[in-house]
């Protein structure tokens, strides 16, 4: 086999597999927003809207969250499950943060995800299919 067959046989092979594997850039994100922190007698109840702009419901999208206090010292880590999360629609989830008071809250990381599916389709790396936001004083980052 001739170079130039070579070379076309190779991108033939490429073009193969960048056809038969979707491009997670091309797939829509979720958008995850710290909007609120209000407080409560018991905890610091936190809003978070969920956009999902995709024609698909995500059946389980369980994260691991960790809150650090304003000193950068890990307050509490508690599993969020905001599934199931409807196509073509924002949602707001309330979670009671218990044990920190709100003006005390300096970042919330979503450390990685326990359980994430689209339908019946377990998904890989999820922390890569969301975009995240604060409307608070509290960084919300990844």
């Amino acid at each position: 086999m001739g170079m130039t067959a070579r070379i076309f046989s190779a991108a033939a092979v490429l073009l193969g597999l960048a056809a038969a594997t979707p491009a997670l850039a091309d797939e829509a994100r979720i958008g995850i927003e710290l909007n609120k922190l209000e407080p409560t007698e018991a905890a610091c109840r936190s809003y978070i809207v969920v956009r999902n702009p995709a024609d698909q419901t995500f059946t389980a999208f369980n994260m691991e969250v960790l809150v650090f206090d304003t000193d950068g010292v890990i307050q509490n880590r508690i599993a969020m499950d905001l599934a199931p999360i409807r196509p073509n629609k924002t949602s707001v989830l309330i979670v009671n943060l218990a044990g920190i008071q709100c003006d005390r809250i300096g970042e919330v990381l979503v450390n990685s995800f326990l359980d994430c599916e689209r339908g019946d389709e377990r998904l890989g790396d999820c922390l890569a299919r969301v975009d995240l936001s604060s409307k608070t004083g509290a960084r919300l980052f990844k």
